[in-house]
């Protein structure tokens, strides 16, 4: 069993128009025993001034989306000799004592390269692992059993996860054509491939998910982006083209009827080109 306070860790966490210190991770997660890498994808800059002197601050106001961000943070680990990246984003609520339990179970389960928590949102549903079947994850009431996983039977979001720096390279990273939405589905494919196994953590964050409250009209602004996101996505199971564009499909016919309106067709029409 490997010492897990020898271990390296790099948090990355990923931000957008709001002040780091003002986030649920940093709240619930960052701590400045820790290093830290904010990637900040805000138009301007945020503010970051009193920031520990081991956290990075990156700002980028091209905004080129999650899956640049989490990229440009692990060539960063890679050159510095980090063991593991933990990916997070500005929106999810650790529990206490959540960076004592990644450092226990990486020094408990060491031939596992990947490590999930599982994530519910506040109306008590489970969404992360799910079991997920032609790109259709299926949330649920009951908490997911901890212990390992085939990842291929599964829908794992990005925040949260624990992953080696080797494997996060060696399977090509994140897909940066698949720049937000749908950008955990696509690198869990990937790593998938070659690392078959995760292990489920016997912990549980909490999503907060701002959109769940949003407007008709932004949601239709941002069925945009997930239209876009999803045109870059390469699959590699059998079928994978028809089953991403029955996705954005699906998604756009669920619109059409909450917004009494064709219009989510229509930008259906203009946004989703599959690639390749």
């Amino acid at each position: 069993m490997t010492d897990p306070s020898a271990a390296k860790i790099l948090i990355v966490t990923v931000i957008y128009n709001q002040k780091i210190t003002d986030t649920n991770v940093f709240k619930t997660l960052l701590s400045e025993k820790e290093s830290v890498y904010i990637h900040d994808n805000s138009p301007t800059a945020q503010p970051a001034d009193g920031l520990p002197k081991n956290w990075i601050y990156f700002s980028d106001p091209s905004n080129p989306g999650l899956s640049a961000a989490y990229n440009r943070a692990a060539g960063y680990a890679a050159a510095n000799g980090y063991d593991w990246l933990l990916l997070t984003d500005q929106d999810t609520i650790f529990p206490e004592n959540a960076l004592a339990t990644y450092r226990r179970d990486l020094g408990e389960y060491t031939t596992q390269r990947l490590l999930i928590p599982s994530v519910k949102i506040s109306d008590g549903r489970y969404i992360s692992p799910v079991k997920s079947r032609f790109y259709f994850p299926r949330p649920s009431t009951r908490k997911p059993v901890s212990g390992k996983i085939e990842l291929k039977e599964y829908a794992v979001i990005n925040s949260g996860i624990l992953v080696t720096t080797d494997s996060f390279i060696s399977c090509g990273g994140y897909n940066e054509n698949v720049f937000l939405d749908f950008s955990d589905f696509q690198f869990v494919e990937r790593f998938a491939s070659k690392y078959p196994e995760a292990w489920l953590m016997d912990m549980t964050c909490v999503q907060n998910f701002s959109n769940l409250s949003d407007s008709t009209e932004t949601k239709l602004a941002r069925f945009g982006l997930f239209c876009r996101s999803l045109s870059g996505y390469s699959s590699l199971k059998a079928f994978g083209k028809p089953m991403i564009a029955a996705v954005v499909l699906k998604r756009a016919v669920s619109l059409c009827l909450s917004a009494k309106s064709l219009r989510p067709l229509s930008i259906m029409l203009r946004n989703f080109r599959l690639k390749g």
